[in-house]
């Protein structure tokens, strides 16, 4: 779990700290720019321990039994694994996985990259605006949608061999509700002006529709030009931009219901 935390991108970097410095043309103190990064790092890990009080015996303090991501329990062993006679080292086992991999990944990310996402309700009715809503994998509900891209199957859990059941199921409710329930009904009863902006987009648009293109900012104080706001438009999200946003929020306090449910006393 260290190593994950490590491999991938700092979340305060990738999304405030270079947005600030690139797109804002704003300096930041270096303390205050590694503070905050290390502050987005570890708060995962804050949430995790804190609640955790019960310490099984035989495991260092920092390492209760419930912080045990069930991945590093199955790969773990293949670690200590001893080469089986006629079989291949772990290097070499790499080292095939590593060039089938590329050449598999190739295809879809450079070569054929429809197959990450073909829809057959949008192959049958190429002009249908609501078609394209309904059945596009990638900007509508994906009905009908389908990919022989590994990438794309597995993204919402990295390796659906490691996740849980219970978890795979929790995930898959949770987006038939959003997704099928929710997120139409929103939509087509124009909830908040819904029918103005695409049903599935990561921009943000103006009151007409439009990519919202003026920056509201002081350039001098770096705070809200409320003048400006008001002068141009309120700032709109796609509906299922939305949805994401409140639902990123929520996790924050339902990793504290989660402890309290299962964990309480």
């Amino acid at each position: 779990m260290f190593a994950n935390s490590g491999s991938g991108g700092v979340y305060a970097v990738n999304n405030i700290i270079t947005n600030v410095m690139a797109f804002y043309r704003r300096s930041l103190n270096p303390g205050a720019a590694f503070l905050l990064s290390q502050t987005t790092q570890v708060v995962a890990w804050l949430w995790m321990g804190w609640p955790v009080q019960k310490i099984p015996s035989g495991l260092p303090p920092i390492c209760g039994g419930q912080q045990i991501w069930s991945k590093s329990l199955s790969s773990g062993p293949c670690m200590k694994k001893k080469k089986s006679k006629g079989g291949v080292t772990r290097l070499q086992f790499f080292v095939i996985v590593f060039i089938s991999s590329f050449a598999y990944y190739l295809v879809p990310s450079y070569l054929f990259p429809t197959i990450s996402a073909i829809s057959i309700v949008c192959l049958i009715w190429k002009n249908s605006i609501t078609a394209q809503q309904i059945g596009s994998g990638l900007s509508g509900m994906g009905l009908g949608s389908f990919g022989i891209d590994w990438s794309t199957v597995a993204s919402f859990l990295g390796s659906p061999l490691a996740t849980p059941g219970f978890a795979i199921i929790n995930i898959l409710a949770g987006f038939v509700l959003i997704m099928y329930v929710i997120l139409p009904i929103s939509y087509y009863r124009n909830a908040s002006h819904a029918k103005r902006f695409p049903i599935s987009s990561p921009h943000t648009f103006d009151s007409n529709g439009q990519k919202y293109v003026t920056r509201i900012l002081d350039p001098k104080t770096f705070s809200i030009n409320l003048a400006g706001y008001n002068a141009y438009s309120k700032l709109y999200l796609s509906v299922f931009f939305a949805f994401t946003y409140g639902i990123s929020f929520a996790t924050l306090t339902a990793a504290i219901s989660h402890v309290g449910l299962f964990h309480g006393k």
